[in-house]
């Protein structure tokens, strides 16, 4: 870690402009497995970009976007992708890949096949010098778009953005009955889609001769492992390099993926209008995790005086998932828990605090969360199996609303008036 916070320093000091010019920026600075993501400082309704790095040309990216047919190779659970319409592309015509023709763009009718529903609808193809648009025109997720731009980091490589907005409440009962559950799950929900559509992307692109089934096979397919204790170290995110995203965004998330291709760890960091030693003594507070949506109960379990850790018992109340763990928790040198009874047996949660400025008065607080979430019962089970880069959307969507929710929490406690509960002095009678 200490690597990546030394080489995001050495990036030259940007000139400060659009969301996606500084996630590109900052992407020089990050591995080869790492990728950013900014949420929109509206949960709801708000675009979000992401960013990857692409061992591929801008040409090869290219071809993928503007091929319907390289779409179902590049995401397997795509089962239609076909081309119903045509018509002429106003303005200059971007570059043609095989799927397209110079001067046009193209009306796609598209269906996703999801365990338990499937979707579907049409969406235009529209290519631009230096960047192909995907507007969802019909059906699912409709109105909607994304917006793929890339630039190429070397000879090599190539930085891939999207930015996305889609309409979740289109996007059929389950995905409804999710978005209710919070305010901030629309804006989860875009960013399991919206990364999973651009690693798939990149993918493809790094290997355009494969076949549909050969892309199937190079899914992250190894068993999961629990990752070392540094990749839920969130100093990177914190880092001054990426101030300016801070200030631009709702929140910052990084995305580590191990070299298998399997999940890492997902890290959000937020700005919470309180100084560090008060957030730090919060989120050290098992009790103050009932913030995250869900958690319906937390119980301190009896332990050792004087003992290290302390285990914590948690029972959740969301669909289609079981998150129901026994959690050991450490709160020094920094705050670490690991499950260590129920279904996701292994999952991993941290949080680490910094100032946010000179000041200290607000600080920065990146929770970071390796949730398992693929043992977590039937429902994600399925959808990491029928996909497996859900494992890396899904771990982002939950710790994003785990994390924004802390923050509202701790924001809303420290507005509220005082309470003699809360400490304030009974006036004598």
């Amino acid at each position: 870690m200490v690597r990546l916070i030394v080489a995001l320093s050495l990036v030259a000091a940007p000139a400060w402009g659009d969301e996606t010019g500084e996630l590109q920026r900052a992407l020089r600075g990050l591995g080869d497995g790492e990728d950013l993501v900014l949420f929109p400082q509206q949960a709801s309704g708000g675009t979000l970009r992401a960013t990857t790095r692409v061992a591929a040309t801008p040409a090869a990216i290219e071809a993928v976007l503007t091929s319907p047919t390289a779409y179902r190779e590049a995401i397997p659970a795509l089962e239609r992708a076909e081309i119903v319409g045509r018509r002429p592309r106003g303005g200059a015509g971007g570059g043609a890949g095989k799927g397209t023709t110079a001067g046009e763009d193209l009306l796609v009718a598209w269906e996703l096949e999801i365990p338990l529903f499937n979707l579907n609808g049409k969406l235009w193809v529209n290519a631009r010098p230096g960047q192909v648009e995907l507007l969802l025109v019909e059906g699912n997720l409709a109105p909607g778009r994304l917006l793929f731009s890339w630039q190429a980091l070397d000879a090599k490589t190539t930085a891939l953005t999207v930015e996305a907005r889609v309409n979740v409440r289109t996007g059929g009962w389950v995905l409804r009955r999710v978005a209710g559950r919070s305010s901030n799950a629309e804006a989860a929900i875009t960013a399991a889609a919206t990364w999973v559509a651009l690693r798939a992307t990149a993918a493809r692109a790094e290997h355009p001769s494969a076949t549909a089934t050969s892309m199937a096979a190079r899914r992250p397919h190894a068993l999961p492992s629990p990752p070392p204790p540094a990749a839920l170290d969130g100093a990177s995110l914190a880092a001054a390099p990426l101030a300016r995203l801070r200030e631009l965004g709702g929140a910052v998330a990084l995305v580590r993926r191990a070299p298998s291709g399997r999940l890492a760890a997902a890290a959000v960091a937020v700005t919470v209008n309180l100084p560090p030693t008060v957030v730090a003594d919060k989120v050290s507070t098992p009790e103050q995790w009932r913030s995250f949506p869900g958690w319906e109960r937390v119980t301190r379990l009896p332990g050792r005086a004087g003992a290290p850790t302390v285990d914590v018992d948690m029972r959740d109340s969301l669909p289609f998932v079981d998150l129901d763990t026994r959690w050991r928790l450490a709160t020094r040198p920094a705050v670490r828990a690991q499950a260590i009874d129920g279904g996701t047996r292994g999952a991993l949660l941290g949080w680490d605090v910094f100032p946010a400025g000179a000041t200290a008065k607000n600080s920065i607080a990146v929770l970071a969360m390796y949730p398992r979430l693929e043992a977590a019962g039937y429902v994600p089970r399925k959808f990491v199996a029928a996909e497996p880069l859900l494992e890396h959307g899904l771990a982002l969507a939950l710790t994003y609303v785990n994390a924004v929710s802390m923050k509202a929490a701790l924001e809303a406690a420290a507005a509220a008036p005082a309470t003699p509960s809360q400490g304030s002095q009974v006036p004598a009678r």
